[in-house]
C-alpha cells in the first residue's frame, strides 16, 4: 500500500492574469468567463451573529497578480452555505456588476460577483498577490443589487451553460411571509431557501476512488481516513479545515465539527490516536480580569450574592450576572448593553480598563464584582433609571448561564411610543411600506463625542405599520438602507430600533449602527409565534378596503412606485376638494393621501423636464455651475462626477375636479412617466436637446395636449410644511395617474 501521507505536487492552474484590472475599471468581458481563485471568505452579520437577509458574504478573489473583495450575489452564496465552496477554490467568474460610487477624493468601486463555477481546489494560495490600497472598496451598491431580479445566465457561451447552477431565488415582501413552526423554526419547509445552509464545507471525494495528489497533505499525522486498499471509503470522504485542529476527516462538515477535533472510528486501522494539542487553548479559557482571577463558588460563604438590575440605583455597588447583547468600541471608552434574567441595562467601560477587555464578546454572560452604579445619560439605549461604569476596581469572570435568556424581547406597538425617551431602544413587530429608493448623502458637520468621523447622511426612508393601525416614519442609516431597499410588504421585527422624538408633530422610528437589526420569524424560537400572528393580520389586512387608507403612507413622491411594485396598489377614498377641505386634509407635516377624479392644465407645458444627476438615486437638479471641467459635472447634493445629467420630470399643473373646483399640484418622475408613457430622457431627445442644455425650455406642448384631453384619476399626497424656510407651504404631490375611460 502507498503512504497515505505522502504528499503529491499541487495542481496545475490556469487562472486568468489581469482579471482583477478589468474588473477595478468594468472593461472585463463576462463572456470570457476568466478563472481567479478564491483567497478569502466572510460574513458580515448583524450585532448578534444573526445572518442579514440575505446574507452578505464577502470574497477575496486572485488573479495571482492581484486581490480584490467582491460581494457573493445569491448563487455563490448558496455555493458557500451548501458547502460546495471553499478557500483556495479556483473558480470561473460566471457574471459580474461594477459600480463607481462617489467619494471625496478617492478611488471608491464596489462589485458584486452573480456566479462562480469551481474548477478545482488548491492547499493554499496561488502567487503573492497584491492588494490596491489607493482604492475604497464599498459593499452597499452590490449588496443592495443582490435584492433585485433573479439573475440571468443565457449569455453564457453554449459551451460552457452547464457550468451554471443557481440557488433558489430570494423570497421578496409578500412571497417572503412564510409561517414558521415554532417548535423547529429552522425546518426546511418553513425557512426562506436561501437561507437554509449548514456549516461552511471542505472538500467532498468519490467513494472507492484513489485520493487526488492535491488532497494528499489533508491526511493528519498518525491517521488516516483511506481504506485498506488505500481508497476514498464511505463515511469519510469529506475533509474540513476546522481551525485549531486543522484537517479533519468525516461523513459531511456538521459531523465533522461537531466531533470537536475527535478522529471518528476507521476500521482500517487498529489504534486511533488523541486528538492534537490545540494551539489556541488560551483563548478558550473563560475571561478573567484581572487575568488571574477566579470568583468564589456562589455557595461560599465568602460570596457576595447577586443583584438584580432592576433593583440597583445611581450610586450603587453592585454585583450581577448579565449577558452582552451590545458592544459599541468608541475612541476612548466602549458602550454596552447587558441583561439579566428580567432586565436590560446600560453599561460603560472607562478608559483605564478598554485596553484588558477586548475579549468581550456579543451573547457572552460575565459574573460582575464591585461594579459602581451611576445615572443614565442622554446617549444611553435602555429606560434603566442607572448605567453600570466598569473601571479597574471591578472584577469580571466569563461563566455561561442557561438561566439568562439570549434576549429579552417586549414587543411595543406603535401607537405606544411616547415623547421624552428619545435614543431609547425597543422592539417593533411591523410590516415596511414604501421604501424610497437610497438617497446618499456627504456628511455636513463634525464628529459626535466619542468619534473620530462625522455620521454619514445616506438615508433610506419608508413607514412601518403595525396592528394598531398607526403607520410611522423609519429613518434608516448606516447599513440599513441597503438591509430595508425592496422589502415593501414584508413582515419583520425591528430589534433595538431607536425612539426619535425631535420632530414636532412625530414621533419616527430610526436605525442605529451595531445596535439595530432586523429579524424574521425563523431566526430565534422565541419568535416563531409573534411572527405568524402578524403574518395571518398582514395577510387578512391586504383584503380590507375599509381600513386600506390609514395604511397607504408614502414617504416621498416617488413612494407609490414602491407599493406597485408589489401589487400593494393605494385604496385611497375618492374624494372632491370640498370633502378635502372640510375633512382638513394636507394641513399637517405628516402627509394625507386620497384621490380626486378630472381633467389637468398644465401651467408651463414648455418646462415639465430638468436635469438631474446621473446617480439614479439622486434627484438633484443640475445647474451649468456644477462644472467643474468643461467635459465633467460634479452634484452639488451626492458629490457624484459625471459627464452626462439624466432627464427627469417635474410637471406643475391645475386639478379641476367634477365640481370645477381647482388646485394646483405637482408630479415628478414616476408619475409623470406613466402619464405620458415615455421617459423624460426620450422626450428631451424629441425636442433636439442634450442633457447639457439646462437653460433652453423643450416646448412638449405635443405632449401636455395628449394629457389635458383625458381624465384622470389622480393618487393626491398632501401635506403643509410646520418647519424651515417653506413653513406654511401648502403642497400637492400627485404620486399616480390613472387615465379614466
Amino acid at each position: 500500500m502507498s503512504n497515505p501521507n505522502a504528499a503529491g505536487p499541487p495542481p496545475a492552474h490556469h487562472l486568468t492574469r489581469g482579471t482583477c484590472h478589468r474588473l477595478l475599471t468594468n472593461t472585463l468581458d463576462r463572456r470570457s468567463l476568466p478563472r481567479v481563485q478564491i483567497i478569502k471568505m466572510t460574513e458580515q452579520t448583524q450585532p448578534s451573529g444573526i445572518s442579514r437577509h440575505p446574507p452578505l458574504w464577502t470574497l477575496w478573489i486572485s488573479d495571482s497578480l492581484l486581490t480584490i473583495p467582491v460581494v457573493a450575489g445569491l448563487d455563490v452564496v448558496h455555493k458557500i452555505q451548501s458547502g460546495h465552496l471553499q478557500c483556495y477554490d479556483e473558480v470561473r467568474l460566471i457574471g459580474h456588476e461594477v459600480w463607481f460610487p462617489p467619494l471625496d477624493n478617492q478611488h471608491c468601486v464596489s462589485i458584486l460577483v452573480w456566479n462562480v463555477a469551481r474548477v478545482q481546489a488548491h492547499p493554499e494560495k496561488i502567487g503573492r498577490p497584491a492588494q490596491r490600497t489607493d482604492i475604497v472598496f464599498a459593499r452597499a451598491n452590490a449588496y443592495t443589487s443582490v435584492r433585485g431580479d433573479p439573475k440571468s445566465y443565457e449569455w453564457v457561451p453554449p459551451a460552457y451553460r452547464q457550468l451554471v447552477s443557481q440557488g433558489p431565488p430570494l423570497l421578496r415582501g409578500l412571497d417572503a411571509n412564510i409561517p414558521v413552526d415554532g417548535h423547529n423554526n429552522h425546518a426546511p419547509q418553513n425557512a426562506q431557501p436561501a437561507l437554509q445552509g449548514a456549516p461552511m464545507g471542505g472538500w467532498l471525494f468519490t467513494v472507492g476512488e484513489p485520493l487526488p495528489n492535491f488532497a494528499r497533505h489533508m491526511i493528519p499525522p498518525g491517521w488516516t481516513p483511506l481504506d485498506a486498499n488505500g481508497l476514498v471509503q464511505e463515511g469519510l470522504n469529506s475533509v474540513c479545515d476546522v481551525p485549531g485542529w486543522g484537517y479533519r476527516w468525516g461523513a459531511n462538515p456538521t459531523e465533522i465539527l461537531a466531533r470537536q477535533g475527535a478522529h471518528p472510528v476507521n476500521p482500517a486501522i487498529a489504534q486511533q490516536p488523541a486528538p492534537a494539542p490545540n494551539p489556541y487553548i488560551e483563548l478558550l479559557k473563560p475571561f478573567a480580569y484581572p487575568t488571574a482571577f477566579v470568583p468564589l463558588p456562589e455557595n461560599h460563604p465568602a460570596h457576595p450574592g447577586w443583584d438584580l438590575l432592576s433593583s440597583l440605583g445611581p450610586g450603587n455597588i453592585g454585583n450581577a450576572v448579565v449577558r452582552v447583547t451590545r458592544i459599541e468600541n468608541k475612541n476612548s471608552t466602549i458602550d454596552l448593553v447587558v441583561h439579566d434574567p428580567y432586565t436590560t441595562m446600560d453599561a460603560v467601560v472607562r478608559p483605564e480598563l478598554k485596553p484588558y477587555v477586548d475579549r468581550l464578546r456579543i451573547g457572552r454572560c460575565y459574573q460582575l464584582f464591585n461594579v459602581k452604579v451611576v445615572a443614565t445619560a442622554k446617549w444611553c439605549r435602555t429606560f434603566h433609571k442607572a448605567q453600570l461604569a466598569l473601571d479597574k476596581s471591578c472584577k469580571i469572570y466569563e461563566q455561561e448561564d442557561p438561566q439568562i435568556p439570549d434576549y429579552i424581547i417586549r414587543p411595543r406597538r406603535l401607537n405606544q411610543l411616547e415623547r421624552g425617551f428619545y435614543n431609547k431602544s425597543i422592539d417593533v413587530w411591523c410590516v415596511i411600506m414604501n421604501t424610497s429608493a437610497i438617497i446618499p448623502g456627504k456628511p455636513k458637520q463634525d464628529a459626535t463625542k466619542g468619534w473620530t468621523t462625522p455620521p454619514s447622511l445616506t438615508r433610506c426612508e419608508c413607514w412601518v405599520t403595525d396592528k394598531t393601525l398607526i403607520a410611522r416614519r423609519l429613518m434608516a442609516w448606516d447599513e440599513f438602507p441597503e438591509q430595508l431597499y425592496g422589502r415593501d410588504g414584508e413582515v419583520v421585527m425591528l430589534h433595538n430600533v431607536l425612539m426619535d422624538d425631535t420632530r414636532q408633530d412625530d414621533i419616527c422610528l430610526k436605525t442605529q449602527h451595531g445596535l439595530t437589526e432586523i429579524w424574521l420569524g425563523q431566526d430565534h424560537p422565541m419568535l416563531a409565534a409573534a411572527y405568524n400572528d402578524m403574518v395571518a393580520w398582514w395577510n387578512m389586512m391586504l383584503a380590507n378596503d375599509t381600513e386600506w387608507n390609514v395604511l397607504a403612507l408614502s414617504c416621498s413622491a416617488e413612494g407609490s412606485k414602491a407599493l406597485r411594485r408589489w401589487g400593494l396598489t393605494t385604496r385611497a377614498p375618492t374624494l372632491s376638494m370640498a370633502q378635502v377641505e372640510a375633512q382638513h386634509l394636507g394641513l399637517d407635516q405628516v402627509p394625507s393621501h386620497f384621490k380626486i377624479e378630472g381633467h389637468i392644465q398644465v401651467l408651463n407645458p414648455g418646462s415639465v423636464t430638468y436635469v438631474g444627476c446621473a446617480n439614479p438615486h439622486c434627484n438633484k437638479k443640475v445647474e451649468a455651475g456644477n462644472a467643474i471641467s468643461p467635459t465633467q459635472y460634479q452634484c452639488a447634493r451626492c458629490d457624484h462626477v459625471f459627464e452626462k445629467g439624466m432627464g427627469r420630470y417635474r410637471m406643475r399643473f391645475r386639478i379641476k375636479d367634477r365640481n370645477g373646483d381647482v388646485h394646483e399640484a405637482v408630479a415628478f418622475d414616476t408619475a409623470t412617466k406613466g402619464a405620458l408613457g415615455m421617459s423624460a430622457e426620450y422626450m428631451r431627445q424629441r425636442m433636439d436637446l442634450n442633457n447639457n442644455d439646462f437653460e433652453q425650455y423643450n416646448l412638449a406642448r405635443w405632449a401636455v395636449d395628449n394629457l389635458e384631453t383625458k381624465r384622470w384619476l389622480m393618487t393626491v399626497e398632501a401635506r403643509t410644511e410646520q418647519h424651515g424656510p417653506w413653513k406654511g407651504r401648502n403642497q400637492w404631490i400627485v404620486t399616480e395617474f390613472v387615465k379614466k375611460s
